[in-house]
This record gives structure tokens, sequence and C-alpha cells, in this order.
């Protein structure tokens, strides 16, 4: 998700739509993303079996670096809910991608070698 392919919004310009309704994120929106996958990608690993882990995420992340008027800036609040949200959506993508791949190694273990060889042989 920190991959420039994967989140399109981020990089997405909508020269192509018509109506105008749409903007493209400022930059401040990009960068506050791109810091917090950063960090998230940096620090899973340390964090992933504790309890509570977007409000671990939550505490020790520094906006105030990414944004120096954080604490008086009108869309704090927005901010604060759209890096949470990125939090939780991260996390679930990542857990997604785990257990999908011990399903795949579950179920290669405990099949049968050439399985699919058998069915065709009417075996």
């Amino acid at each position: 998700m920190n991959d420039k392919n994967q989140l399109l919004i981020l990089d997405k310009t909508y020269r192509c739509v018509i109506h105008g309704g749409l903007k493209t994120p400022t930059d401040e929106f990009v960068n506050i993303c791109t810091m917090c996958l950063k960090y998230y990608e940096k620090n899973w690993e340390s964090i992933k079996s504790k309890k509570g882990i977007v409000k671990t995420l939550m505490q020790s992340i520094s906006l105030s670096d990414i944004i120096p008027s954080l604490d008086s800036h009108p869309c704090k609040e927005h901010y604060l809910y759209i890096v949470r949200l990125l939090f939780v959506t991260k996390i679930f993508h990542t857990c997604k991608q785990i257990n999908e791949q011990s399903t795949i190694k579950s179920i290669s273990s405990t099949t049968k070698p050439h399985s699919k060889l058998r069915i065709l042989n009417n075996q």
C-alpha cells in the first residue's frame, strides 16, 4: 500500500473528469499518508502481536512533525480521523494477506501431491 501503484487516489489528477467535482489530493494530504505508511511499515513487526495496535500507532506517531501547526489547524480532527482510518485499513490489508498466505500453506500441506492429475485419471 505504500507503493504509488497501489494508492492510486494519491496520484490521481482527475483531468479526464468533465464535471469538475473531484479534486487532486493536496500535497499536505499526500505527505501525511506517505509518512504514516512509512511509519507503519517500519514499526509493524514490533507491534503486530500487541493489543490496541491502532491506539499505539496513533499515540506514537508525531503528526506535528508532518504538519507544524496541527494543534491550531482547523481540520485537526479530520486529519486524525483520516490517519486512524488509514492505519485500520492497512492493518486489515496486512492481516488479510497473512491469513491468505497461511491458508494456502495449510491447504497445500494437507492435500496429496498431484491431486488434479488423479481426478483426470479417474482415480
